[in-house]
């Protein structure tokens, strides 16, 4: 253990190498040490990665064990559509799951966006919401994109990625809110900096966030009080995926909430004035 200035400790590998005389024997030693305070952690970081994905895999390969044989030994074809539809959601949340962790991966690999192009914002916001209109109507959700302003500031990116990032918290905002609520997807010009740019608003009507929680809800595996208090399913990957795809954009995502006043998580992308250096 080493100390800084400061009285901080930090993790060292210390070297020590002998130094003989001319008649071979010890005159001294040479000693040099290395901060490996970054390698400990990525270490401890990396364990801890795979400790929680293998936890969050024994679910879902479990439950499929057991409604396979469940399955098998079934002979009321009402219990078989239910065993099936249970599969079937078990097997969702597992292939969830595995694109995530690749997600992860490819990201903190330094893999560039896959292309980069101007966006349309108005396509991009419907995309989203025809992909989970479905899912929102079978939690008795209204989805919407409210309508775009008339002139916005040009923004380039990846528009696969981008729609990702924005499902991941529409995804999170369907699970959190109770039935009878809404989400809607909010685009309009804004700032940060001093940095012209876009943002864009995914609102939810749920039972918002509140202390810790707003400061820890994009680490990675984090999931809050309403999810273990609700039986939630989930990894707790989907917002920091979100927010490693935002800031390889160049942008940046917040939240605002509070306890029974909904959610807002905040995309916020630069103008458009080339591709972001990604390495």
């Amino acid at each position: 253990v080493g100390y800084r200035k400061d009285g901080r400790t930090y993790d060292a590998i210390l070297t020590i190498a002998p130094v003989l005389g001319e008649n071979g024997w010890l005159a001294g030693a040479v000693s040099s040490h290395q901060d490996v305070s970054q390698r400990k952690r990525l270490e401890r970081a990396r364990s801890q990665f795979i400790k929680n994905v293998s936890h969050e895999l024994r679910t879902p390969v479990s439950n499929i064990k057991l409604y396979t044989n469940l399955l098998q030994a079934a002979r009321n074809p009402e219990k078989t559509a239910q065993y099936m539809a249970v599969l079937a959601d078990q097997v969702g949340r597992l292939e969830h799951l595995i694109q995530d962790v690749l997600a992860i991966t490819a990201l903190d690999s330094g893999q560039p966006l896959a292309s980069w192009e101007l966006l349309s914002l108005p396509v991009l916001a419907e995309s989203v919401v025809e992909r989970y209109a479905d899912r929102a109507a079978a939690a008795g959700l209204s989805l919407r994109a409210l309508p775009l302003p008339a002139a916005l500031p040009e923004v380039k990116g990846d528009a696969g990625g981008l729609v990702a990032a924005l499902g991941e918290l529409v995804e999170n905002a369907i699970h959190f809110t109770p039935a009878g609520g809404e989400v809607a997807i909010e685009v309009a010009p804004a700032q940060a900096n001093g940095i012209e740019g876009v943002a864009i608003a995914v609102r939810d009507t749920g039972p918002g966030l509140e202390g810790e929680e707003t400061e820890r809800i994009f680490e990675r595996f984090y999931r809050g009080r309403q999810a273990a208090a609700g039986h939630i399913p989930g990894s707790g990957l989907g917002l920091s995926i979100a927010q490693e795809i935002v800031r390889a954009h160049g942008g940046d995502i917040s939240v605002s909430s509070g306890r029974q006043v909904g959610s807002t998580f905040t995309v916020w992308l630069p103008e458009s004035s080339g591709q972001p250096d990604q390495g």
